[in-house]
């Protein structure tokens, strides 16, 4: 089974994928976290979008989806894929390489993503990232340093994060529709991941 979460940032779609993960089996797939891995081992894909970042420019799609083809090809494991697909190529080219069976989207009130991002703390030494709620002496509870509210998680630019992904997101829901499910991640843990489990769990039944 390959699904695909939809989300804005502050939505839980990392809590999510970890249920996931845990509860199907399944692999995940960040297109953040193979960016910076093809980078860190210098393969020619990684090169490639380094150049591309270096000069201050968006990855092509052509490289992220090459990058999603050389993981996913040959391979029977189940993927969620996180943050891709991100526009209406990315999604037609994800179907050439692959059968998406399913499509969380993980909605959450404009206000709860507000407050839980401009909440979010991170930690410049261990990468720790933690509520301010959760560390309310502004020292991270792993290794003491000073927490730090990253630039883009300051009220404006959450605003125009928000804006710019809604709009991608309004086309991938249209294109996804006939396999699109509203996962309410408002409130508490539990109810979220019941939800998640009688769409998932349903779809797996029905699949087999």
């Amino acid at each position: 089974m390959n699904i695909v979460l939809l989300g804005a940032a502050g939505s839980g779609k990392g809590t999510i994928s970890d249920f996931l993960k845990s509860e199907y089996g399944l692999k995940h797939i960040s297109t953040g976290e193979i960016l910076r891995n093809n980078i860190k081992m210098k393969t020619p894909l990684g090169e490639l979008a380094a150049r591309y970042i270096n000069d201050g420019n968006l990855v092509p799609d052509e490289v992220v989806i090459n990058m999603i083809k050389e993981i996913v090809s040959g391979n029977n494991s189940g993927y969620i894929f996180d943050g891709f697909p991100r526009n209406l190529n990315q999604a037609q080219k994800l179907d050439e390489i692959c059968k998406v069976d399913l499509v969380l989207s993980v909605e959450v009130q404009r206000d709860i993503i507000l407050k839980r991002l401009s909440n979010r703390r991170i930690c410049p030494k261990c990468n720790l990232t933690i509520s301010i709620d959760d560390a309310p002496n502004g020292l991270c509870p792993k290794c003491n340093s000073q927490l730090i509210t990253r630039d883009d998680d300051k009220p404006e630019s959450i605003k125009k994060r928000l804006e710019i992904y809604e709009a991608g997101a309004n086309i991938l829901k249209d294109y996804y529709k006939n396999k699109l499910f509203v996962i309410d991640n408002s409130g508490d843990l539990k109810t979220t991941m019941n939800s998640v489990k009688n769409v998932v769990g349903g779809k797996k039944t029905y699949d087999m």
